[in-house]
């Protein structure tokens, strides 16, 4: 299975958003994501990395500053 976790990166730290995601899609500064049970998540966020091998994709909130 291709499924990934997706975790939220805030303050220095990784938060798990949702398991399992099999689908992504992103609307203007937004990002939907869909579980293999089809449950869904929407969040003002954009995509800061994504390990493909491991699995993980982390997304940062839109606005989030560099440092």
């Amino acid at each position: 299975m291709c499924e990934s976790n997706v975790y939220l990166a805030e303050a220095e730290t990784e938060t798990l958003l949702m398991e399992s995601v099999g689908w992504i899609e992103f609307e203007e500064g937004r990002i939907r994501l869909r579980d293999m049970l089809g449950q869904e998540r929407t969040l003002d966020a954009r995509v800061k990395y994504a390990d493909l091998v491991q699995h993980r994709i982390v997304l940062e909130p839109v606005g989030a500053t560099d440092a």
